[in-house]
Formats: structure tokens, sequence, C-alpha cells
């Protein structure tokens, strides 16, 4: 398809979602060419992927690092993110292709489903937050190449929030982050289950980022940031939970953990 757009997706011991991945991708949009960018699986990742005759690049860096190899191994204006684990509706294409004709605009996600969380009142968290304020995510993302190229150096020194660098150097750029608030892709992960890994990740990138300040951005402020949102929901939503607050305050937990011991539950 040479007027299609390169896709790419990024890859870490994924075997249990990249066919349906890959299926949902070749389906669904007018790709040129998809590459694979793989953090180092040993799981059967990589064949799968071979398998179905796509490019595979090894990446063993920061995640920062991997989006950053996405675009460079990607040679059209605008490049399709999706994560391993995403899969994308038949309308997603048809929803967001629009905007590349915009000139202001320089990135487009969408909202997604997700399994039935065993927490669902933090479902509605992150929904709530998401209408409220929008949502920077490279797990569905159509986003004109050269932004990311431009933030290597930043995203070199991203372990975690590397939609964020990229989302607010847009900004900067005085163009615009558009979020659609349709549910164009299914994103087979429990943020409850995995947004403590996430946090972890988090608290790592910041130790790369400010060294030993890093607990002051990752922990000390996280705590505060987390409990000015739950009252913020509280408050709007007429939604009282305490289990909410705990559980916001153990992933601040996980960010603290990230920071002090980056190794430790990297697999």
């Amino acid at each position: 398809m040479n007027d299609g757009i390169d896709v790419s997706i990024a890859t870490r011991n994924s075997s249990k979602t990249i066919g349906k991945c890959l299926e949902a991708v070749v389906k669904n949009l007018p790709y040129r060419k998809i590459v694979v960018v793989d953090a180092g699986s040993n799981d059967g990742t990589l064949n799968i992927c071979r398998s179905r005759g796509v490019q595979v690049v090894n990446e063993p860096g920061c995640l920062g690092k991997v989006r950053y190899i996405q675009a460079l191994n990607c040679e059209t204006e605008w490049i399709a993110l999706i994560d391993s684990d995403v899969y994308i509706y038949p309308q997603w294409w048809s929803k967001v292709s629009p905007y590349m004709n915009d000139k202001e605009i320089g990135l487009v996600n969408c909202v997604h489903d997700n399994p039935l969380s065993k927490l669902r009142i933090y479902d509605d968290f992150l929904r709530f937050f998401w209408k409220k304020l929008g949502g920077i995510a490279f797990s569905n993302t159509l986003i004109r190449r050269n932004l990311i190229l431009e933030c290597k150096e930043e995203l070199e020194k991203t372990h975690a929030g590397e939609d964020s660098v990229v989302g607010s150097y847009i900004l900067k750029k005085g163009m615009k982050n558009v979020t659609i608030n349709q549910r164009l892709c299914f994103h087979d992960k429990d943020p409850f289950k995995h947004h403590p890994f996430a946090c972890y990740r988090w608290g790592k990138s910041i130790r790369m980022k400010y060294g030993f300040s890093g607990p002051y951005y990752g922990g000390f402020r996280g705590i505060k940031n987390k409990i000015v949102d739950w009252c913020i929901f509280t408050t709007q939503t007429k939604k009282f939970s305490l289990k909410l607050l705990m559980y916001l305050l153990f992933l601040s937990a996980w960010t603290i953990i990230g920071f002090f011991f980056p190794q430790r539950f990297e697999n």
C-alpha cells in the first residue's frame, strides 16, 4: 500500500496479545509497512512477529528510546503507534485520519475499552480525568513522525511518561494534541493490575532525570497530587471511596519503589 502510513508496535514479552494486535492492524489500517521494536522478549513474541512478515528491530533501552527508534525506522510523515496489547476497531482510521489535514495538529488518539477491573471506581476515576483533561498515550496514536525525532535527547532519559514528553513538546511548538472521546479500540489490560508497574517505571524514569532530588518529584509531590485528584473526583462526582484513595496512595508507593530500586522488578 504505497499511499498508506507506517505502523510501529513496541513489544516486550507480548506473545499473548501480539497476534491479535497485528491482525487488527492488517485488517483495519491502510499500512505501508509494520515495524516492531522489541525491548528484549524471550517468550516467543519475535517468532510470532517474524511469522507475520513484519520488520523487527531490537532495542533493549528505556521506553523513551524505544519510541525514538520506532519513529526512526518509519518513513511516512504521519505514523501510527499501536501498543502490542491494543486491538484497533474498524472505525479507528476513519475517525482519526481526517486530522492529518490540519497543520496545527501534531497528535491524535482516542479513548479505549478495557477488561472489567476489580476496582471499578478506579475505572471511573480514570475516565473522569480523561474526559476532563484529555489524554496523551501512545497506545493508539497517529502522530507526526518528526515530532518524536525532535525529542531524542529527552526521550533517551525517559522510562515512563514518554508520551507526555512528546505531548508537551507539541504544545510548546504551538500545535495541538487531539483526544477523540470515542472508544475506538480495545486495550487488553486491566489498569488496576497494570498501573502499579507503570508507576514503578515512572519512579525509575524520575531517577534517570532528576537523580537524588527525585523523591520530591515522584514521591512527595506525587502523593500530594493524587490526594488532590481524589478530592476533585469525589467532590464533582459525589462518589466517595476510601478504597480508591488507598489505591492511589499505593500507586505513589510504587513510584517511590521504582526510584530507590530501579532494577528490582524489571523482567
